[in-house]
């Protein structure tokens, strides 16, 4: 029996929509007199997830050729799958650089400077890697957005980043 691809990818985000779901609930819930708190935007993002995950699945039940059909697993590129790790390498060091950062007295910068310097380094990159070849090209948009994140989740936001 074959499944079609879009049901076995679609099947997958719904699973990680679920463990995103079951993470945010742990979040603290809005005050009295408040209708948006911490978790808010992450279960606008899982919502919108799981609409994805929820018409990939119609859409493979639909479709089901046997052009595009994929036995047990779909086909798996080697070049996601390696990107994948280097985001979850960089999601860790996130975390490891803003404990070095923060445990540094001579800096003043308690929070985000593990996000600033692991996120400019994750762009200088992660952009080459995905085909962009100029190196000012880079640099710009790795120090743009990176400070245009800092910017919107620590001054407009006003959330703690690592």
């Amino acid at each position: 029996m074959k499944i079609h691809r879009d049901i076995i990818s679609g099947t997958i985000v719904l699973f990680f929509c679920v463990v995103g779901a079951s993470s945010t609930s742990q979040l603290p819930t809005p005050s009295t007199g408040e209708w948006v708190g911490p978790s808010t935007l992450p279960y606008i993002a899982l919502l919108s997830t799981t609409l994805c995950g929820i018409f990939l699945v119609i859409k493979g039940a639909v479709c089901r050729n046997a052009a595009y059909s994929a036995p047990y697993l779909p086909n798996l590129d080697p070049k996601a799958l390696g990107f994948y790790a280097f985001w979850v390498c960089y999601m860790v060091a996130m975390i490891c650089v803003g404990d070095l950062v923060a445990s540094l007295d001579w800096l003043n910068m308690p929070h985000n400077g593990g996000f600033i310097v692991s996120t400019f380094l994750f762009l200088l990159v992660a952009l080459p890697l995905l085909g962009r070849r100029k190196p000012l090209e880079i640099a710009g948009i790795a120090a743009g957005s990176t400070a245009a994140l800092v910017l919107t989740f620590s001054g407009f936001f006003q959330v703690l980043l690592p």
